[in-house]
């Protein structure tokens, strides 16, 4: 699907509801027709977007892409993040990265000291 698409996706499931969940954390998804493999992205604002709803800034930004034949996966992945965002520690660890791989390899540290399985990346 191209961007545009898959925004459109996105916008229309946060009409149904805000994805802010926690302070500082929002989770936007989508479960998208004919996609293959779940995308998880991840964007720090280190200035913080307002969030009218709760007067918070959001710092975190997890976007959950899941194909829409399995509703499951969505829930699951959004239960990992879940767990991420009470763990201040990984959050901070986070905020200092420069460098996508140096965020990637702070969750690649998480994910093998937890009893879950995070899917891995591509290119």
């Amino acid at each position: 699907m191209d961007p545009a698409s898959i925004l459109g996706l996105v916008l229309k499931r946060e009409e149904e509801g805000p994805t802010f969940f926690n302070e500082g954390m929002a989770f936007p998804h989508a479960r998208v027709e004919n996609l293959a493999d779940p995308v998880v992205a991840m964007g720090v604002a280190r200035q913080g977007v307002e969030d009218i709803s709760t007067e918070k800034p959001v710092e975190y930004i997890f976007l959950v892409l899941t194909p829409a034949d399995s509703p499951d996966m969505q829930v699951r992945i959004l239960g990992i993040l879940a767990r991420v965002s009470r763990n201040r520690h990984l959050l901070l660890k986070v905020q200092s990265c420069r460098t996508p791989e140096e965020v990637l390899s702070a969750f690649q540290e998480w994910e093998s000291q937890q009893a879950v399985s995070v899917v891995e990346p591509t290119a």
